[in-house]
């Protein structure tokens, strides 16, 4: 049996931040093995710019490339329409019948969890994998968590320091590169990715 921790979003594009968080999550001891994947249409935000799917599952391999455990899947967008992570879960666990699913997700997203799409059902499929950054209220969200916890989810809590940034900033300001890999740099330009921005 394995863990499994399962790291999605939209990575548009991946950047330095996101693979931190990749990397951080490769080093935990009980994590087995690190899914990271991209979202078809994420359902909590508004994407203004958003690079073709293959684009995307590209950049996340060039970034992630020689990180131990890590592997990307095209599974959500093979499944197109709105990424609701029950229905990711729900999937996994059929595909990985043995193992556990470790669902990843920051203290800002990570406060809304019992808001989440079929929540109730989510809880007792996956365990929550925190991953608190800098600008989080900590004790809040630890109550927050404890309370979650009484109610019968499970979660875990890590925590890591990273520096605040956005895919939107990042986009904005494609032309400095900062906080862009290397190689996801050089696939941008090479692609003609975020000119339109």
């Amino acid at each position: 049996m394995s863990n499994i921790a399962v790291f999605g979003g939209t990575f548009n594009p991946i950047h330095t931040e996101h693979v931190k968080m990749i990397e951080h999550l490769s080093a935990l001891g009980f994590i087995d093995k690190v899914l990271v994947i991209p979202t078809h249409i994420p359902p909590h935000k508004a994407v203004g710019y958003l690079a073709g799917d293959e684009h995307r599952l590209n950049m996340c391999r060039l970034a992630t490339e020689g990180i131990k455990k890590v592997s990307v899947s095209d599974f959500e967008i093979k499944r197109q329409g709105k990424s609701y992570t029950f229905y990711t879960v729900e999937a996994l666990k059929k595909a990985y019948k043995n193992d556990d699913i470790y669902i990843v997700c920051g203290g800002d997203m990570a406060i809304t969890l019992d808001t989440w799409h079929r929540y109730g059902e989510l809880k007792k499929l996956c365990t929550f994998l925190v991953v608190d950054r800098p600008g989080t209220d900590k004790a809040e969200l630890r109550n927050y968590l404890d309370a979650l916890i009484k109610d019968g989810a499970k979660i875990e809590y890590t925590c890591l320091v990273t520096a605040d940034v956005s895919s939107t900033i990042i986009r904005s300001n494609i032309e400095n590169g900062k906080f862009i890999p290397n190689k996801v740099y050089a696939y941008i330009k090479e692609n003609g990715l975020y000119e339109a921005e």
